[in-house]
């Protein structure tokens, strides 16, 4: 089990019903980490030279990564208030 399956386990109804952004901050999670990963593993992006353009398909999944993040990051610290 993940880590994130055992902390909604240890207190599931604090976590998942009375928290509105405890389960869109879990959903981007997986999204944002996928991104960095092909960002990350990607073997046609390291062969980018310096001054040439990077791809669309990467500029694309870049901002997915960074809107991920900002959603993640944002919806950490909304659990407290909302």
């Amino acid at each position: 089990m993940s880590f994130y399956g055992l902390m909604m386990l240890a207190d599931s109804h604090r976590y998942v019903v009375e928290n509105t952004p405890f389960a869109p901050k879990m959903g981007l999670i997986p999204i944002a980490v996928m991104a960095v990963l092909y960002l990350t593993l990607s073997d046609s992006l390291w062969r980018v030279k310096g001054g040439e353009e990077a791809p669309a398909s990467a500029k694309a999944i870049a901002i997915l990564a960074l809107l991920a993040w900002t959603g993640v990051i944002m919806g950490g610290r909304l659990l407290p208030y909302l």
